[in-house]
């Protein structure tokens, strides 16, 4: 009973291992049929679908990476062949030079530049490498004068201009104003009253001062009379 029971499970494990092992091939037939017929949307899920399925030592990143350039997703170009997992020195060239190509889609032509080098590593007699090298190198000077062109031509922050619409005056503020006082207003501050009083008592004094002097004169003339002469 025991035996029967392991043999059961034994087989149904290998059922189950044999199903995903179609599903995933199954999944890269056709992602590898629509690549061949252009059809690099339909190729790039199927080829997506084949690497979840597909077991840890299946690497199909190199083939999903081809997709994803022809597709025109250059990001996930460039994502993809990085993972790449190819020991042979020619495709590995081949990898990194065209992830060189999915960065210069991307204008990243510093990244471009270390893949093309790492291509020729690999493959130095590649000239069409050699050639997306100089090419990389000569638009990322490019990129880099524009940029210094621009940081030039920046315009300048010019001060703050003054407010064209200045506040109002607040038409309250002379409501309790004393129109008596206007008229001070005019030539200066209005004295206040302790120094009007201060002022009056001086001239006062020297209204009094003025009157002895002359009294004085005229009773020397024989010219004294009561009262004011005013």
């Amino acid at each position: 009973m025991t035996k029967a029971i392991f043999i059961s499970f034994t087989i149904s494990v290998l059922l189950s291992f044999t199903g995903k092992t179609q599903e995933w091939r199954d999944s890269l037939n056709m992602a590898r049929t629509a690549y061949s017929n252009k059809n690099f949307k339909l190729a790039f899920q199927y080829y997506q679908s084949a690497q979840k399925k597909a077991p840890k030592n299946v690497n199909l990143a190199n083939e999903i990476g081809q997709t994803a350039y022809r597709l025109g997703d250059f990001k996930a170009a460039a994502q993809w062949l990085g993972k790449s997992k190819i020991k042979s020195s020619k495709k590995q060239a081949r990898v990194h030079h065209n992830l060189g190509n999915s960065f210069m889609q991307k204008k990243e032509y510093s990244q471009a530049i270390s893949a093309y080098k790492n291509a020729l590593r690999k493959n130095p007699n590649n000239e069409k490498t050699r050639y997306n090298l100089s090419e990389a190198i000569r638009k990322l000077k490019e990129q880099q004068k524009n940029k210094n062109k621009n940081k030039q031509n920046k315009p300048k922050q010019n001060p703050p201009k003054d407010n064209p619409n200045p506040p109002k005056k607040d038409k309250n503020l002379n409501k309790n104003k004393n129109p008596k006082d206007s008229k001070g207003d005019q030539n200066g501050a209005r004295l206040p009253n302790k120094s009007i009083e201060r002022l009056l008592d001086q001239l006062t004094r020297a209204e009094a001062a003025t009157m002895k002097k002359l009294n004085k004169g005229k009773e020397a003339y024989g010219m004294v009379r009561s009262g004011k002469d005013w």
